[in-house]
């Protein structure tokens, strides 16, 4: 037996992968996820949503602790079923989602023996059984008066560091989303041509950077910004976003988020009448289908929503507006 055993250890032995297995015995899901941060995040895309979701994840003792080597798809689920309990499914998607783009890369790249294909499988088990969807679209878009309300709010407020109903403005003007916000340079700011770069923007398969033509109303908001920084808006996106969820609480305007500025942005051009390729220059998408779903409310001829507007940005008189300087 002894004779048996031996003969049978020093052919483990001599198979690559087996004494591979054996060096990486210690392996938890919380070492795949530091191991994809440290050799991809100055290289892959990862925005704030996906940074923190990782994060969280290295945090938790009840999946990051688990052996990476060994991992089974019920013990993925059974992590899910937990989650499912704080949060909502479409956020638990994105737990799952990243965990399984982690596995892939690090079995990819470093080689290791972990149980990609588990976590794969599991992700297919849960969104068959609806333990996690898709996020739902969200169609809400502000009134006037609500609008209003922010930028008087922000106006009479002397303790704002932030200039909101700047940002507020420029946002539903240009489409921009927040994180493109902050990035936008003085340098690259075309005036003649009323463009500007954006860099990294936001895509399904990979970040892709586009020229974004800007309306007259969102150049005229950049040009009465004060030159203190190469940043044309110099905040950080995660403090403008909770400022803005600050001030809706503090007034009372219920389920607004920034990102819906955007929603309301690429609405109001195709409410003007605009054609598919002019809006697409102005909101980034290169995605008929992704369109498509804010222009099916228009079908009764051109409105201007903004129209007459007493905060409505003009170039005209931009160098002279009222500025947070």
């Amino acid at each position: 037996m002894a004779k048996a055993w031996v003969e049978k250890r020093e052919l483990e032995l001599s198979d690559p992968d087996q004494w591979h297995k054996q060096q990486q015995r210690s392996i938890t899901v919380g070492h795949v996820l530091q191991a994809y941060l440290n050799d991809f995040i100055d290289v892959g895309s990862f925005r704030r949503s996906k940074l923190a979701t990782i994060k969280m994840l290295i945090r938790r003792p009840d999946i990051a602790d688990l052996d990476a080597i060994h991992l089974r798809r019920k013990d993925v689920l059974e992590y899910l079923r937990r989650r499912l309990k704080e949060a909502k499914p479409q956020t638990v998607k994105n737990d799952i989602m990243w965990l399984s783009v982690a596995f892939r890369t690090i079995v990819a790249s470093r080689e290791w023996p972990i149980a990609a294909d588990e976590i794969a499988t599991a992700f297919d088990v849960a969104v068959r059984t609806r333990m996690v969807t898709r996020a739902e679209k969200r169609d809400r878009r502000p009134t006037l008066a609500e609008l209003e309300t922010i930028i008087d709010y922000c106006l009479a407020s002397r303790k704002l560091t932030i200039p909101i109903d700047e940002l507020v403005l420029f946002a539903i003007f240009s489409a921009r989303r927040m994180e493109e916000i902050t990035e936008l340079l003085w340098d690259d700011l075309d005036d003649e041509r009323r463009q500007i770069p954006v860099r990294d923007a936001k895509d399904p398969v990979r970040p892709v950077s586009l020229w974004a033509h800007l309306p007259d109303e969102a150049l005229a908001v950049i040009q009465r910004q004060p030159r203190v920084d190469r940043h044309i808006f110099p905040y950080l996106s995660k403090s403008i976003g909770g400022r803005f969820g600050v001030i809706n609480k503090v007034l009372g305007i219920k389920d607004l988020r920034f990102h819906g500025l955007r929603h309301e942005a690429a609405s109001y051009w195709f409410e003007r009448g605009w054609p598919i390729q002019r809006v697409a220059q102005i909101t980034g998408h290169r995605s008929w289908s992704t369109l498509q779903r804010y222009t099916h409310l228009y079908d009764f001829g051109e409105v201007d929503k903004y129209a007459g507007w007493r905060y409505r940005p003009t170039l005209k008189n931009c160098l002279n507006a009222a500025s947070h300087s």
